[in-house]
């Protein structure tokens, strides 16, 4: 048995090797609530990383790891950002999902690929570069008018908080 496999050259610890296992984007980030994250991370962060999970499962969830391509990730891009924005299960009329709410669920995305590289599961990771934000900063400031405006039309507490943004340049 074992000439008749050498003539046709097979690779005799192929069956010796162990095969890896494969896990699918959801079973991974399985793993990582339950076991992987850090413990000195605040809880708003992992609220965000919860909220984009559940967001890329649709998508993703049932995707191995290593079947996840740049290519897919340009393709849920385009997709996410032809959603609606849906509060209390309703869709708002004429809203999309944000660029940086996009960007900020790709980088989760990045996040858990890169760590399952580090940890073995993959080979490689895609390269998931979300697009630059530095082109949407804000350059404009409201002018005196316009804060005092604003000042006349809220109550006290509001206020204060307004006039320490503005008094601090915030």
């Amino acid at each position: 048995v074992y000439e008749a496999r050498n003539i046709r050259r097979e690779d005799f610890d192929a069956d010796k090797e162990e095969k890896k296992q494969r896990l699918t984007f959801s079973e991974w980030a399985q793993i990582y609530f339950r076991d992987k994250i850090d413990p000195d991370k605040r809880a708003g962060g992992i609220d965000r990383e919860k909220r984009s999970f559940k967001n890329l499962k649709p998508f993703f969830g049932s995707m191995d790891l290593d079947e996840i391509t740049r290519s897919k990730v340009m393709e849920y891009r385009t997709r996410r950002g032809q959603d609606p924005i849906v509060r209390r299960g309703k869709i708002v009329q004429g809203k999309r999902i944000s660029f940086v709410t996009i960007n900020r669920e790709l980088a989760f995305l990045r996040f858990l690929l890169n760590l399952a590289e580090d940890d073995g599961i993959i080979e490689r990771a895609p390269k998931v570069k979300p697009p630059s934000e530095k082109d949407r900063k804000r350059d404009r400031i409201a002018t005196a008018e316009e804060y005092t405006e604003l000042l006349s039309h809220m109550r006290r507490p509001a206020q204060r908080v307004l006039i320490g943004l503005y008094e601090t340049a915030m």
